[in-house]
C-alpha cells in the first residue's frame, strides 16, 4: 500500500486501506507517525494529513482532528473528506454554521453522489433551521446508502420539521428498524411520539 501511495499520492483508497490496516492492528499512534511522514514527503497531497485527521477522530481526539482538517482546507479548498468532516464537526457543535455550509457544499461539489457528504450537507441545513433544503440531499443519500439508519433518521427529522408527518414517521421507523440503537435512536423515538 505504501508503494501504491508513493506511485499515486492522490489515491485516497490506498490511504484508506493502509489506515484501516493500522486500525485493525490497533496501531493508531504508529499510523499517525507514518501518515505525518508521508505528509512531509508529499506536502501538496491531502491524503496523508486527512488520514491523520480520521485516525485522531477514531481515537476521540476531535479537537486535534479539527485543527488538522482546518489546515488541510486552508491549503486545498477541494479537499472533500476534510471539508466534509470539518463541516460535520462545526454543525454538531452548532457553531460556525455558515462556514460549515460552505465546507459541506464544497465536499458535495467534489463528489456529488457521496451519501455521507450529502447527509452532512443536509445536517447543516437542519442545524440552520432550513429543513426543506435538507430533503433533496437526504433523498439522494438514502438512495445511495439505504441501509444507513442515521441518514433515514435525518430525513425523518427534515420531514418532521416541514410538517410532513407521514413521511417523517416512515423514515424514522425505517431508521429504527435498520438498527434499534444507532446514534440518535432515542431522539428518533421521541420525535415519533410527537407525530401522534
Amino acid at each position: 500500500m505504501r508503494r501504491a501511495i508513493d506511485a499515486d499520492p492522490s489515491n485516497l483508497d490506498a490511504y484508506s486501506l493502509l489506515g484501516g490496516l493500522y486500525v485493525s492492528q490497533r496501531k493508531l499512534a504508529q499510523a499517525v507517525v507514518e501518515f505525518d511522514k508521508l505528509a512531509m514527503r508529499q506536502p501538496a497531497a491531502v491524503g496523508p494529513p486527512t488520514m491523520v485527521g480520521l485516525i485522531l477522530q477514531a481515537q476521540g481526539k476531535d479537537e486535534e482532528a479539527r485543527k488538522r482538517y482546518e489546515r488541510i482546507v486552508e491549503k486545498d479548498a477541494h479537499a472533500a473528506v476534510a471539508s466534509n468532516n470539518l463541516a460535520w464537526m462545526y454543525a454538531s457543535r452548532g457553531e460556525q454554521l455558515d462556514r460549515a455550509l460552505q465546507l459541506a457544499q464544497a465536499a458535495v461539489a467534489q463528489v456529488p453522489d457521496h451519501p455521507e457528504f450529502n447527509d452532512t450537507l443536509a445536517f447543516v441545513y437542519l442545524k440552520k433551521q432550513l429543513p426543506s433544503l435538507a430533503i433533496p440531499p437526504l433523498r439522494l443519500a438514502v438512495e445511495k446508502a439505504s441501509a444507513n439508519p442515521v441518514i433515514h433518521y435525518h430525513l425523518g427529522l427534515a420531514y418532521s420539521q416541514t410538517g410532513d408527518k407521514a413521511a417523517a414517521r416512515q423514515s424514522l421507523e425505517r431508521a429504527l428498524k435498520l438498527k434499534a440503537d444507532f446514534d440518535g435512536a432515542d431522539d428518533a423515538r421521541k420525535v415519533l411520539q410527537t407525530l401522534g
